[in-house]
């Protein structure tokens, strides 16, 4: 098949997703649509490995579930009349493991053919990460040359740990570095060209973690952060005496939809870590998210919980889900920033990471 053919058979047969690396350094993954006779789908990988040349590696790869196979083209350096990418990547060299994971194509069941992590770099709009925990290690080498805002509660303020660094009163500590971490860092995040917005309570209390929500809605209103900012949220508390509660629930509640509704921002939460408990008053085991505020997910609009798999993609016995909403991502041997010093690491396991 001729240039022109060729360039038919790809624009119309295929759709293209490209990833641009670094100068002169272009991978292409190719995904016949549905439909190709398999005479097509032969004639295709035929012009395809012409177009890589001899220098160039041209892989198939078929989908679990399926037999149509994919083209996976490295090196290759086509005629840009004929292909063009449409996104600027940048790749991770030997990352850890869960990074390739995400950064793989749907539907792959192993790790070694993609071996980094390829993310965007043409953002078009900033992102705000507003991290709502107790505060993180800022001075570790994953936050270096990172894009980093510190935002504190008026119980911090008022409690004296309106300053950067973990909160001394932090349960577990590491853990709130530890998910900044998995969010921008340099060696571990996922969203390296974000903006973490570390918003801090000395605590998590019932006033503090009420505060913590009204504190980023009056800062994303204030900086004009609407619909490119994000919340996460990786802690959780179960309250069976809910109506006990209920001004406390009702007031965070009233926030986290001023978040949501008025401002259009992404409210997401760790699902739990608690689906091998039996539920001692239902005497069931506690695989549904029954903890506050993440059960919420099920009820409200513009909030999700995401679950744990290992890097099969399987879920983690432990993790629990919600109904609805319910993304899966790595969360067993997770790597991360130490909060005790400025190069160690530590690993973990949880719906948090």
């Amino acid at each position: 098949m001729r240039a022109t053919g060729l360039k038919i058979a790809i624009w119309a047969m295929l759709a293209i997703w490209t990833a641009v690396l670094a100068a002169n350094d272009i991978e292409y993954l190719i995904l016949p649509h549905f439909g190709l006779s398999i005479s097509r789908l032969l004639a295709l990988q035929e012009d395809i490995e012409k177009l890589a040349g001899g220098s160039s590696k041209v892989y198939t790869s078929t989908r679990k579930g399926s037999t149509k196979p994919e083209f996976w083209v490295r090196d290759i350096k086509p005629n840009e009349s004929v292909m063009q990418p449409f996104a600027k990547y940048a790749r991770q060299r030997s990352p850890s493991p869960e990074l390739r994971m995400v950064s793989q194509p749907p539907g792959f069941e192993t790790l070694d053919r993609f071996q980094d992590y390829v993310y965007r770099t043409d953002v078009q709009r900033e992102i705000f990460i507003y991290h709502a925990e107790l505060g993180i290690n800022q001075n570790h080498e994953d936050f270096r040359g990172r894009k980093i805002e510190w935002l504190y509660t008026k119980t911090a303020h008022d409690m004296g740990y309106a300053v950067m660094g973990e909160s001394p009163l932090a349960e577990d500590p590491g853990h709130s570095t530890c998910t900044a971490s998995k969010a921008t860092g340099n060696i571990y995040g996922a969203a390296k060209f974000a903006t973490l917005v570390v918003t801090k309570m000395p605590n998590l209390n019932k006033g503090s973690v009420i505060e913590v929500f009204r504190t980023i809605a009056d800062d994303v209103r204030e900086k004009k952060r609407q619909y490119h900012s994000i919340v996460s949220v990786s802690w959780g508390s179960k309250q069976p005496t809910m109506d006990k509660y209920f001004a406390f629930y009702g007031n965070m509640i009233k926030h986290l939809e001023e978040l949501t509704k008025e401002l259009n921002v992404l409210v997401v939460f760790s699902a739990g870590n608690d689906a091998q408990i039996k539920d001692g008053d239902l005497g069931r085991w506690r695989l549904r998210t029954d903890t506050f505020p993440a059960e919420l997910v099920d009820r409200k609009e513009g909030m999700m919980a995401v679950a744990n798999c290992n890097l099969q993609g399987e879920r983690w016995r432990g993790s629990q889900q919600t109904k609805k909403h319910n993304p899966f991502a790595p969360g067993v041997g997770i790597k991360c920033a130490a909060g005790d010093s400025e190069q160690g690491y530590q690993t973990r396991l949880g719906t948090s990471f």
